[in-house]
């Protein structure tokens, strides 16, 4: 793991996630670990002491910090390395507010006991009328003071019924499951209340029973976002951190969060001014950027200092940023919620409009392309249930970096594995690494097309077939091979090529799409070509 950190980091466990950043203030409230249960006996970290970071400045939440001052970079990249300061302690602000967003303050919350209707039901009184929250069914013994969760089976109990019995038993909300329902307005007054859909519910009650631990989110929980907003004057029970709450508890517990209206601008998103637009400098034939996130006036934690002009003057705990590297914070997010899924792949699963319906536009208001958003802006509801994704191994990522010039000595010191360099090892190769996207630094248009391969993984129905759309700018000529793909179930993954012909293209970066349509998913893959 240190093999892969150039110059001074800190790390921070999370749930069975790594971050590496640049350095970290323990002592703002972002990090208080109230609420929170032991360190995992799987973290083998250390708290690296300094001059200015003691080891009791790790706890339950930080659990490991550690600084590294041995570059492992070409010598052309040395003189980019800023000097180590010695210590994990953070004296510029950016990796202590970069952290505090992936570490909210979620687990300072108060924390309630969630139950199952049917599980305090009041003596002698059937199943199936607990379960759906009948009136005099609920002990209010064992619901006083808990959230609980009531089944929607039932028609002739209304979600006002069921709402009045579990206030009438002192229960701090309720979750109300029903597909039928899902979706339509009700007024819960100042009550707790919420309502998902079948696929959640399930996965609430899976919680519950459950010992282990559970990101409670799934592929109806894209609808759950969305409705709600159709939920007059209530709050939202959140469940999707319930067990972030309880990540080491083996009891279930929620969080009542209150319902805030936020104003909707339009448009948005829209690409900031400050955004770091492609193509790379590092290589042209890997797309920048790879995929868009917020990143503008994002509120987090700081290092403490007086600031000319605050009003009142004093130290600040918190500070509003606006930089690129928060996007790539909020990006490390999504991984959190993919580890629990045994794949690996690249994020294909993105928004390509804003709320308005229409293509993203950049501060300029013109409409944006590839080199300023990328595939599109991060989706991580549609990342859990993409169709097709984009596999790569550890290979491809060695591989890449011989096609970038760098040494098979470097490369070993940095995987530990047995790994040699292609023979042929030029930058153009790097175009054919497995990415959910294709970008060319040269098309020769005196030349044969070019031809770029990429193989998907079917994560999808077992039986599902998908037809190639192509749209590219006029004078480039897109051609893919084959146009249609047939998953079954003993065919899992599957191979296409696609080709450019830049003879009658304008000069410059052309982009467009190749998208892959199936009966449940689109997949869309964006392609920026620079004729020449």
């Amino acid at each position: 793991m240190g093999h892969m950190i150039v110059g001074n980091k800190v790390l921070v466990f999370n749930g069975g996630n790594v971050e590496f950043s640049s350095c970290i203030w323990p002592e703002s409230p972002s990090f208080n670990d109230e609420g929170l249960g032991e360190v995992p006996s799987r973290w083998k970290g250390v708290c690296m002491a300094a001059k200015d970071f003691k080891k009791s400045n790790c706890n339950r939440k930080l659990i490991g910090a550690r600084y590294y001052e041995t570059p492992l970079t070409p010598k052309a990249n040395q003189s980019r390395l800023s000097k180590s300061s010695g210590s994990p302690r953070d004296s510029v602000g950016h990796g202590t507010h970069g952290f505090a967003i992936n570490f909210s303050e979620l687990s300072r919350k108060k924390t309630y006991p969630l139950v199952f209707a049917q599980d305090v039901a009041a003596n002698f009184t059937p199943g199936s009328e607990a379960r759906n929250c009948y009136p005099g069914s609920l002990d209010p013994k064992k619901v006083a003071g808990k959230i609980v969760v009531c089944a929607g089976d039932d028609p002739t109990v209304s979600r006002r019924v069921k709402k009045l019995v579990v206030e009438d038993a002192k229960a701090k909300g309720v979750i109300v499951i029903s597909e039928v329902l899902n979706g339509v307005p009700f007024d819960s007054g100042v009550f707790a209340f919420t309502q998902v859909n079948n696929d959640a519910g399930s996965q609430i009650l899976e919680y519950i029973n459950s010992t282990n631990f559970l990101i409670v989110t799934s592929w109806g929980l894209d609808n759950v976002r969305k409705n709600f907003l159709n939920f007059i004057n209530s709050l939202l029970i959140c469940y999707i951190i319930l067990t972030y709450l309880s990540l080491h508890n083996r009891k279930p517990t929620a969080t009542i969060l209150p319902t805030v209206e936020v104003p909707r601008y339009r448009p948005a998103p829209v690409v900031a001014y400050f955004s770091s637009r492609g193509p790379s400098r590092l290589t042209e034939n890997i797309l920048k950027p790879d995929i868009m996130a917020p990143g503008v006036s994002i509120l987090a934690a700081m290092i403490p200092k007086n600031e000319p002009g605050s009003v009142p003057f004093g130290k600040k705990p918190s500070h509003l940023l606006s930089t690129v590297c928060i996007y790539a914070q909020e990006r490390k997010f999504l991984p959190l919620i993919l580890l629990l899924f045994p794949m690996n792949w690249h994020i294909n699963a993105a928004s390509t409009f804003n709320n308005l319906g229409k293509p993203f536009t950049n501060s300029s208001d013109y409409i944006a392309n590839p080199h300023e958003v990328g595939v599109g802006e991060i989706n991580p509801f549609k990342a859990l249930n993409p169709g097709l994704v984009f596999e790569t191994s550890t290979t491809n990522y060695l591989q890449f970096l011989c096609f970038n010039g760098y040494t098979e000595k470097t490369i070993k010191a940095l995987s530990s594995i047995k790994f040699n360099c292609p023979k042929s090892s030029v930058e153009e190769f790097i175009s054919n690494i497995n990415y959910p996207s294709i970008s060319i630094s040269q098309l020769n248009r005196h030349e044969h097309a070019r031809v770029i391969k990429r193989t998907v993984t079917n994560v999808g129905a077992a039986n599902s077939t998908y037809i190639a759309n192509v749209q590219s700018p006029p004078g480039l000529v897109v051609k893919v091979f084959p146009e249609k793909i047939i998953f079954t179930k003993g065919l899992k993954k599957a191979s296409f090529q696609v080709s450019f012909d830049g003879k009658k293209a304008q000069k410059g970066y052309n982009f467009g799409s190749v998208t892959w349509s199936g009966e449940r998913y689109s997949v869309r893959v964006v392609f920026g070509v620079n004729v020449e």
